[in-house]
């Protein structure tokens, strides 16, 4: 838990630190990608830091972020760990829809184990924000599939937050919340 306090600082001080500055343009893609199925989505995990490669390419940071993004909907599919092994930071924490906290090393392990299973899994209303070394990620994502045994049906909010750190963009932060039925 202290660690997820630091990296909550972490995270608002560079927020702070970029106060009076306008975030550059949000990306906005209204639907990103189809409703897939982990059997026909082959999962890719380059050796380089895509977002490194797409930033330098020209493409700026808000493709390289989105980039990421979809990535990380095929290696959810798929249950790829190679994915999260590359992208998440050392110091990550995530929280998940019903408040369970997890570090990078147990994101990994929960991937390896198949758990969580998608049957689905598709993002709209995607946007990304960058402030200086910092990238926030939003979206919608609608979900099909168990966590440990239970159905996780139905439409989320979540945050991602990435870090630049050492030339390579990492994810420092990952939020999810149920959207209320009406």
């Amino acid at each position: 838990m202290k660690k997820f306090f630091i990296i909550a600082a972490l995270v608002f001080a560079a927020a702070s630190a970029t106060l009076g500055q306008t975030p550059d343009k949000p990306t906005t893609k209204p639907t990103t990608k189809p409703t897939t199925t982990p059997a026909t989505t082959p999962a890719t995990t380059p050796a380089t830091p895509v977002g490194e490669k797409v930033a330098s390419a020209g493409g700026g940071v808000e493709q390289a972020i989105m980039q990421f993004e979809n990535e990380r909907l095929a290696a959810t599919l798929n249950n790829d760990p190679a994915y999260f092994e590359r992208v998440l930071a050392d110091d990550y924490m995530g929280t998940g829809l019903s408040g369970e906290v997890t570090d990078k090393a147990q994101t990994i392990a929960n991937t390896k184990a198949g758990d969580p299973k998608f049957e689905s899994l598709s993002y709209e209303d995607q946007k990304v924000r960058v402030y200086g070394d910092t990238a926030v990620a939003t979206g919608r994502a609608i979900l099909k599939g168990k966590v440990q045994g239970q159905d996780i049906n139905g439409p989320v909010r979540f945050t991602r937050v990435y870090a630049k750190r050492d030339g390579n963009w990492q994810l420092v932060a990952f939020q999810v919340t149920r959207v209320a039925k009406p």
